[in-house]
């Protein structure tokens, strides 16, 4: 076996050591804030959270503000200014054999009826979530930035244990994707991330345009160590558009009643009951816009200005997880933290995988997927393929982390 080039080295080793240093002094700011760091967080609250004509407090650390539904924090994207709301979409991808099972369903609604008619509910942004982003360009989003004009690419996310267990299919053109997932809380650093999700995209890495939804454990974004319901976007790569829930305009929320950033509970147990959540994204074959629905329920849509090569159609579907920690060596469990070998009760599940063809039609994820590991040693794949009863497409994932140094 070769040698690791030094040149690769220093250059890890550099990377990472910037990436520390820019917490480090962002942490120790926690106590030394300026006053124009502080005014500045001031303005940016008062900017993201809008006024309120009820609020919903579940612990101190989520409170939904209940904002009237014209002026959620969508609106304040520039391409969404004239947007007028679109309160269901014009038809609904379907199969006659496609239906849910109500003893698969998890209530993460907000109590009574949630909110009032013609509002809908965003988790209030606080001082501590600003203060535990790297920056406030860099609040809500996804991936580390070195500094204003220097993104770490996927690459190097790799070398600074940035992992992924996914099944991956390539190459045709998709309009929407579904699955149930079981749930866990796996355990993880404040400065750490794990999920499981599905992913669709298109266009070139530096140019990405992706929307993304699933559950994540994250204490920095959410301040706690509960999976949470989460939804993503970007249409540059993740260099500048683009956020987790209404962390930024973009997403327009429509369902009074199940918010994004949910807390989820009840979770799986090791050989015990399982917990499971369905998901499914579309596109609006008439407005172009991609729904998120989270089991009978539409919560909302990325509106098609936010777009360019996903204004109309996917060209990649991913499925699986997702890890990242800013220690070099260590990474968080994904999934239940099993590896996918040890099957139901134990291991992390995604089951019947669907895709949406040009037709609306919904269908079976495709036989040709391709299993995308970067570290084995530490998270694995089992593709079970086409099962029977209510299990269809269906794989495990996950793994214990660890060291995973690829």
């Amino acid at each position: 076996m070769g040698s690791v080039p030094r040149d690769l080295l220093l250059v890890k080793a550099i990377l990472l050591l910037c990436i520390l240093t820019n917490s480090f002094l962002f942490n120790e700011a926690k106590t030394t804030l300026s006053k124009d760091d502080y005014l500045s967080m001031k303005r940016h609250l008062k900017s993201m959270n809008k006024p309120a004509v009820k609020s919903i407090e579940i612990d101190n650390r989520n409170i939904f503000d209940c904002v009237h539904i014209n002026k959620q924090p969508a609106f304040d994207h520039p391409l969404l200014k004239n947007h007028t709301v679109q309160m269901k979409p014009s038809s609904h991808p379907r199969r006659k054999d496609d239906k849910i099972s109500s003893s698969s369903v998890l209530d993460i609604g907000l109590p009574g009826e949630g909110c009032p008619v013609g509002t809908v509910p965003i988790r209030r942004a606080t001082m501590d979530d600003l203060m535990s982003a790297p920056s406030l360009s860099q609040f809500g989003k996804k991936y580390a930035v070195i500094n204003d004009s220097q993104v770490i690419k996927a690459s190097v996310l790799r070398a600074l244990n940035h992992h992924y267990a996914t099944l991956q299919a390539n190459g045709r053109q998709f309009y929407g994707t579904g699955a149930t997932m079981n749930l866990w809380k796996p355990h993880v650093g404040y400065d750490q991330f794990s999920l499981a999700q599905f992913w669709l995209t298109s266009g070139p890495y530096d140019q990405l345009n992706s929307i993304e939804a699933g559950w994540i454990v994250q204490p920095s974004l959410f301040n706690d160590n509960y999976a949470h319901l989460f939804a993503y976007w970007t249409a540059d790569g993740y260099h500048r558009t683009g956020c987790y829930n209404h962390k930024c305009p973009g997403f327009v929320q429509v369902s009074r009643k199940i918010p994004l950033g949910a807390r989820f509970t009840p979770r799986s147990t090791y050989d015990g009951k399982q917990y499971q959540i369905t998901l499914l994204a579309f596109l609006d074959i008439i407005t172009k816009n991609w729904w998120l629905k989270y089991e009978n329920e539409l919560i909302g849509y990325w509106p098609n200005k936010l777009f360019n090569s996903l204004s109309r159609k996917a060209e990649n579907v991913h499925w699986g997880g997702e890890v990242f920690a800013s220690d070099e060596f260590y990474s968080p469990p994904m999934g239940s933290g099993h590896f996918a070998e040890e099957g139901y009760g134990k291991a992390s599940y995604m089951k019947r995988l669907q895709v949406i063809t040009r037709d609306n039609r919904l269908q079976d994820a495709p036989d040709n997927t391709r299993p995308v590991v970067d570290v084995p040693q530490c998270y694995n794949i089992n593709d079970k393929g086409r099962l029977s009863g209510d299990w269809r497409r269906t794989f495990y994932f996950g793994g214990p982390g660890g060291k995973c140094i690829s």
